[in-house]
């Protein structure tokens, strides 16, 4: 028993003491990312049709229940729009190209640094995202000089905030009672 023990730590120690060799496995050859992933990102002004890109205008538009600004595209179509409802007094948010995401109700909205979050309701159709929250104030509408709006990973803007006398408009819709 004092010979085998030895000789059986001999063995144990050189067989321990060579790895053995991994074999060269087959390669694939996956590309690379050049950087991390981009979102999707669905822009405001739609591609120029013609020789000369027309940009995206607002415009308003007032009924008895709301004041909205709306931002058109260069062949007539509703990018986006700002509206105060009234009766109660809401803030809300439309964006027809977004695709609605099945539970998600986030909607971030941004004028200029001001973030807002907002509570999304898709349209039921099968594009278009209404939000609704609480209206920004005239402070945050006066010094807002780019709009945008995120959606899951849905992006419009940043696009040119509205013209002064429409963000005075809805920032006066915005204000009154309810």
């Amino acid at each position: 028993m004092r010979r085998i023990l030895p000789a059986l730590m001999l063995v144990l120690t050189t067989c321990g003491s060579e790895a053995p060799q991994p074999q060269e496995k087959a390669r694939l050859d996956v590309p690379v990312p050049s950087g991390p992933p981009v979102v999707q990102q669905v822009q405001a002004s739609a591609p120029p049709t013609s020789g000369s890109a027309t940009p995206p205008r607002w415009e308003a538009a007032a009924t008895g229940a709301a004041t909205a600004l709306r931002l058109v595209g260069a062949g007539g179509g509703l990018l986006m729009s700002l509206a105060c409802r009234r009766n109660p007094t809401r803030f809300v948010v439309e964006v027809p190209s977004f695709v609605p995401l099945g539970n998600e109700e986030r909607f971030s909205f941004d004028l200029g640094a001001e973030h807002a979050l907002l509570i999304a309701r898709p349209t039921g159709q099968k594009r278009g995202v209404t939000a609704e929250g609480t209206a920004p104030t005239k402070g945050v509408l006066d010094e807002a000089e780019t709009v945008s709006a995120v959606y899951g990973s849905q992006r419009t803007g940043p696009v040119p905030a509205p013209p002064e006398k429409l963000r005075e408009m809805l920032a006066g819709a915005c204000a009154q009672p309810s």
